[in-house]
């Protein structure tokens, strides 16, 4: 193979891709940009307050502390928050189902700590939505356990009331009313809130697009592509180049019949 011909294959690849990259260069500078907000929640109880005044093996997730930090990661990850974000917070601009899509929680290494990370065009309104995230999680865990601790409390309180009279006057009937005393500040206040362990802390540098790595890819496909091309044009023209005579006299004569 002469240099040229070397030559003209390598020019080949670099052409194209020069031509995939700045496809992709293209692409990402239309792309509209997004910016990154964080929080982190701590999860020290993992116990449902109304069910761990009855006794061990209440607990969601039990002992597993893997199991709890998935759990609370499916808990701060629920649709039902971004309904509630939406809802009392229109000015974002943002629908539930957006607001889904661009907050996400994950643990922090095999911690009880949940991190929170809200996307959105400008650091002020993606810490402004990982706030409102924050705190519309927190309300409706608190009213959750408020209405369970209610519900729990009337199922004991009828407990008590089926009590024979020497019975609730005994040692079970003391363990019931202390359930009962228990519950009732839970429905009042609620308890086992996560603690706020990292304020919302909003990025400067864009998240998305991901031009840099965009472009990189572009051009890494684009030598992928150029380099097939050569290989198939290379295949072409050593099959032309291995036909007999008669076989490119059969393919002249097929082309008039």
């Amino acid at each position: 193979m002469s240099a040229g011909a070397v030559a003209g294959r390598v020019l080949l690849v670099v052409l194209v891709a020069v031509i995939v990259g700045g496809l992709a260069l293209l692409v990402s500078t239309g792309q509209k940009k997004e910016y990154q907000a964080t929080s982190a929640l701590l999860f020290e109880s993992f116990a449902s307050p109304e069910l761990s005044v009855l006794g061990p093996g209440f607990g969601v997730g039990g002992p597993d502390a893997d199991r709890r930090t998935a759990t609370n990661i499916l808990l701060v990850d629920s649709h039902d928050v971004a309904e509630a974000v939406a809802k009392k917070n229109p000015d974002l601009g943002f629908t539930a189902n957006q607001i889904d899509d661009r907050v996400d929680a994950r643990a922090l290494g095999p911690t009880d700590y949940i991190q929170i990370s809200a996307r959105a065009g400008s650091p002020e309104i993606a810490k402004a939505l990982v706030l409102a995230y924050r705190k519309e999680f927190k309300i409706l865990r608190r009213e959750r356990e408020q209405r369970r601790a209610r519900s729990a409390m009337r199922a004991l309180q009828q407990s008590l009331v089926e009590l024979s009279p020497r019975l609730r006057n005994a040692a079970e009937g003391e363990t019931i009313r202390d359930q009962i005393g228990r519950l009732t500040v839970i429905s009042k206040i609620g308890s086992g809130l996560p603690l706020v362990a990292e304020g919302a802390v909003a990025k400067s540098a864009k998240v998305a697009p991901t031009t840099g790595k965009n472009v990189l890819f572009g051009l890494l496909f684009g030598v992928l592509l150029g380099i097939g091309l050569v290989a198939l044009r290379s295949s072409a023209v050593r099959e032309r180049m291995s036909r007999s005579p008669d076989d490119k006299q059969r393919d002249v004569r097929s082309d008039w019949d």
